[in-house]
């Protein structure tokens, strides 16, 4: 821990040298808006798509969907999105409207008054009113005759589930492996815009709600006459399950009918073309050598592919490959996200002329944009976060160094000026597109910048072959050691004010580096743990969750695999976690860091954990997610530089940290 006479000096030279924060506050990282819903019209000349912006005041999200010109030319808001429809694990739907076939409209899902109905918005922004609402909820849109009709199913009555609700609420509830004790037996999660009651589906944490079985109604809707009746189920794709190892094959097909495949094989990527009559073509190694693939895309009405590769930053890079001459171009990229939203995996929209892509980079939020698929030049359609970029925003560098598991890849982001030793936060797991607050979005990155630290996040390292987590752990507390290593010589990083935060696996991350070494400080978790509770929380006959571990952490019941549960349970080696640790954890994970918790509250580690209530895996509600910044930057701030924030709503979470400290001092004989 840093003395507190230095955490004193600390702090006045901070007071001193303070200058007015430009940077983006915490309220304006929360409310980025996000781009989702892409879709190009018939005729190519137009895309669709929504957008999503958190709104602090009324603890909800506001949709609405727009309409630009491919050439750059207008750009309007057509209509509104209504309530956002949670999925699990904690984000918003965002599927793509369907275009009439003469462009004239959008048909897409809307949550309005409790039900979730079929919309048609006018593209002119004239008009938009539901065609088609049914006491059972949408649950799917299928596109189809080239936009003259659409198939949509609709589920189980709402009355019917808030029977079935109801009904084993008064009755008592049968434990079986489908219900998760982990969260409230009833109203425990957001379903279609009401807590409602959900089971396990049988893949990890996925959740539905009651009824969700009930065998879907298909109907038929004309696009032009909005004619409605009767029909048969579409063929639908395969769902995949989200516990792989290997990532599941990427597939498209054109309209002309080739077919391109993305496989992994051997360890590596390869992408192989099948074109209708039957002449297969090998990926070029200008394209497959140029990184991983994230996505691919067929240019409407021709022979040619359009493929996102992403490198070690998880930048992702464009190209345009003619499969009849071989011909590979380089279009765009190289410095971010170029996708169809923010998670990096769905295609751009593709117009005849162009991609349609939803861009962001490390101090770049979203914007959507035009990327000519000949030339490569890029025009802007619409940016509706342009008040951020005129903050003072951060230096980026991208850094890569040598670790045991291979090349090692992270970001680093530091106030403008020259190099001095700072307080360095870490984050350790994905670093794509804008970087808000890390994977999970839970520590301010702005925000800590401003204060004065340096950030680095840090990509997991990808040791080829590896499926076993305590060799990823290894391999991540080495590539952070050397980082922080070469970044203090180099007079960037004070390696005695070193902080990590993590979610998910980085929280696992988090934990092992803080056990293990002598690097951290001060650390924060927004995830649980591996614990023997967690196992027998999740060991029911019939749940998949002990397979899991055993096939990638080696554990079986505590009892049989007491070892590796001692080298694995943070728990069972609390007396090692020597630095100050927040757990900011959602409701549905809470209770599996009970043992964590109280061991840590009975030694002098530091130590307060805060629950969210209704949270899944990653927190969705934004006066949730503006909480969990805030706290965080004031832990971090409070352990590394001695400081704390003088709003007298916080005198009484400054006192308590006090008294953490002086407990904590006093047991290690410190001043």
């Amino acid at each position: 821990m840093v003395t507190r006479h230095r955490l004193l000096a600390l702090a006045f030279a901070a007071a001193a040298s303070a200058a007015p924060a430009a940077a983006p506050t915490i309220a304006e990282i929360v409310e980025v808006a996000d781009i989702t819903g892409l879709a190009v019209s018939p005729d190519g000349l137009r895309v669709a798509y929504r957008v999503h912006r958190a709104d602090l005041a009324r603890n909800d999200y506001a949709l609405e969907w727009r309409v630009a010109e491919v050439d750059g030319g207008a750009d309007r808001r057509v209509g509104g999105g209504g309530a956002p429809v949670y999925v699990d694990p904690g984000a918003i739907d965002a599927a793509a409207p369907v275009w009439s076939a003469d462009g004239s409209a959008l048909f897409h899902r809307v949550l309005a008054d409790g039900a979730i109905g079929l919309w048609r918005t006018a593209a002119d922004g004239s008009a938009s009113a539901p065609v088609a609402v049914h006491d059972g909820n949408i649950r799917a849109v299928v596109a189809e005759s080239g936009g003259r009709t659409l198939r949509y199913a609709t589920g189980a009555s709402r009355a019917a589930v808030q029977r079935a609700e109801r009904a084993e609420y008064d009755s008592g509830i049968r434990i079986d492996p489908s219900v998760d004790l982990m969260q409230a037996l009833t109203g425990g999660g957001m379903i279609d815009g009401r807590k409602a009651t959900q089971r396990l589906t049988g893949v990890w944490f996925a959740r539905k709600g009651l009824l969700a079985d009930t065998p879907l109604t298909w109907r038929s809707l004309n696009l032009q006459t909005l004619a409605d009746a009767s029909s048969e189920a579409p063929p639908l794709p395969p769902v995949v399950s989200p516990i792989q190892f290997t990532p599941p094959p990427l597939e498209t097909r054109s309209t002309t009918g080739n077919f391109a495949r993305a496989i992994w094989d051997d360890g590596r990527m390869r992408l192989e073309v099948e074109t209708v009559a039957g002449v297969r073509h090998e990926c070029p190694q200008t394209l497959c050598a140029a990184g991983r693939f994230s996505w691919m895309a067929w240019q409407p009405g021709r022979d040619v592919l359009l493929v996102a590769m992403r490198d070690g930053f998880r930048d992702q890079t464009l190209f345009r490959w003619s499969v009849a001459d071989g011909d590979v171009r380089r279009l765009a990229g190289g410095d971010g996200l170029l996708a169809g939203d923010r998670d990096g995996q769905t295609p751009c929209a593709a117009a005849p002329s162009a991609l349609i892509c939803v861009a962001s980079s490390p101090i770049a939020p979203p914007r959507i944009v035009a990327i000519d698929i000949a030339t490569g030049s890029t025009r802007l359609l619409h940016d509706p976060n342009a008040a951020l970029r005129a903050r003072d925003l951060p230096q980026v560098e991208r850094l890569a160094w040598a670790s045991a598991g291979g090349t090692a890849y992270g970001l680093m982001l530091t106030p403008r000026g020259p190099p001095v030793p700072r307080p360095l936060f870490i984050s350790y797991y994905r670093c794509q597109g804008y970087l808000r607050g890390g994977e999970g979005d839970e520590w301010p990155f702005a925000a800590l910048i401003d204060a004065g630290f340096a950030v680095v996040c840090i990509n997991a390292v990808d040791r080829p072959g590896n499926s076993d987590g305590v060799t990823s752990y290894r391999d991540a507390l080495d590539a952070i050691e050397k980082l922080v290593v070469r970044e203090s010589k180099a007079g960037r990083v004070d390696r005695d004010r070193v902080g990590m935060g993590g979610f998910s696996f980085g929280s696992e991350v988090t934990m092992w580096v803080a056990r293990n070494s002598s690097l951290l400080k001060a650390l924060s978790l927004a995830s649980t743990q591996p614990e023997p509770h967690y196992y027998w929380a999740n060991a029911m006959r019939g749940r998949m969750h002990p397979g899991v571990l055993r096939d990638y952490w080696g554990l079986g019941a505590p009892e049989a695999t007491p070892e590796h549960w001692r080298l694995l349970s943070p728990a069972l080696d609390a007396a090692r976690i020597r630095a100050p640790l927040l757990l900011q954890l959602p409701e549905h994970e809470l209770r599996g860091a009970t043992e964590l918790h109280a061991r840590l509250s009975n030694l002098p580690t530091p130590v307060e954990m805060y629950g969210f209530p209704d949270e899944a895996h990653y927190k969705l509600q934004p006066r949730h997610k503006a909480a969990a910044y805030a706290r965080n930057l004031d832990w971090f701030r409070f352990w590394l530089q001695g400081v704390r924030d003088p709003d007298p709503l916080k005198a009484e979470q400054f006192a308590r940290w006090e008294a953490l400290a002086s407990r904590w001092r006093g047991e290690r004989g410190e001043p």
